[in-house]
C-alpha cells in the first residue's frame, strides 16, 4: 500500500524524504509516466504542493524569482515579464501548461 505525505514545510519534506523508499513529487507527470511503463510505485508519496510560497512570482531588484512549484500558466499571464509570459506561452500544449 501506497502512502501520500503532505507536508506544511521544507524542512518536513526533507526529513520524510530521508525514508528512501519515498518519492518527492510537485506535479505528479513524471510518476504518470513512470507508472504507465510499470515501475513500481514508492511506498510513500510526498507531495510537495501544501509548502506555501514554493509557486511565487515576483521581481526582486534587477532580477526575476521563480518558485520551484510556478506553473507555466501562471507565467504566461505573467504581466511584470511580458517576455517570459511570451516564451511560457509557446511550451507544451494549453492543457498541459
Amino acid at each position: 500500500m501506497t502512502t501520500i505525505l503532505r507536508p506544511q514545510s521544507s524542512v518536513e519534506a526533507a526529513r520524510a524524504a530521508l525514508d528512501l523508499q519515498s518519492r518527492l513529487y510537485a506535479g505528479g507527470t513524471a510518476i504518470q509516466v513512470e507508472l504507465a511503463k510499470g515501475l513500481a510505485p514508492p511506498r510513500v508519496f510526498i507531495d510537495l504542493a501544501a509548502i506555501p510560497g514554493r509557486d511565487g512570482l515576483h521581481r526582486d531588484g534587477g532580477g526575476l524569482v521563480l518558485g520551484a512549484q510556478a506553473n507555466l500558466a501562471a507565467i504566461e499571464a505573467w504581466e511584470a515579464a511580458p517576455e517570459l509570459a511570451a516564451a511560457a506561452a509557446q511550451v507544451a500544449a494549453p492543457a498541459v501548461r
